[in-house]
């Protein structure tokens, strides 16, 4: 009787492959766009000019774009993890924004931001402050931050805003970044 030994070689790769997986967007690979929080129709120069102001608010957020993952040809970008780890279980988390850039279709030179931000939590009981044994949990949306990076991309295209605008047009808040 032989005992064949081939399937433990063959498996090896894809047990190599498993870590990677975790860091993959969770349920699915993007998000639909009913499930993102959307911008007003922006009057824009041009696509390039909205795109270095959702790199610039993204950056200025303390958010690193994904260049593997960015697809300007496409309109999808994404960013990567930003990890807050802490020493106790479920109290370590991690975020990171998912978006996508869309023309209006009946409004030529006016395009929509849809955002999702993605948080995490880390499970890990053990040892919660190694990034590497971490255990992510899915947790709700993040959309009172989606709606913030929002406004910051929004603001740059607002009539009246930038150089010869009037102080009124730049001072205005929406209402979820209001205090009470």
């Amino acid at each position: 009787m032989t005992t064949s030994r081939k399937p433990l070689p063959l498996l090896l790769p894809f047990l190599l492959l498993l870590p990677l997986a975790a860091c993959e967007l969770p349920r699915g690979s993007r998000p639909d766009l009913d499930e993102m929080v959307r911008s007003r129709p922006l009057a824009v120069p041009g696509a390039p000019v909205l795109w270095e102001i959702v790199r610039l608010e993204l950056t200025k957020a303390g958010l690193r774009m994904d260049e593997e993952k960015t697809i300007e040809e496409e309109g999808v970008f994404e960013t990567r993890w930003v990890e807050d780890l802490a020493p106790y279980r479920f109290r370590g988390i991690r975020s990171k924004v998912v978006g996508r850039i869309v023309p209006e279709e009946d409004a030529p030179g006016r395009y929509r931001v849809y955002l999702s931000t993605w948080v995490q939590r880390n499970a890990d009981l053990e040892e919660p402050l190694d990034s590497r044994r971490a255990i992510w949990q899915d947790v709700e949306r993040d959309e009172p931050r989606s709606r913030r990076l929002l406004y910051l991309i929004e603001r740059h295209f607002r009539s009246g805003a930038g150089a010869g605008g009037s102080q009124a047009a730049q001072d205005e808040v929406p209402p979820f970044l209001q205090v009470p």
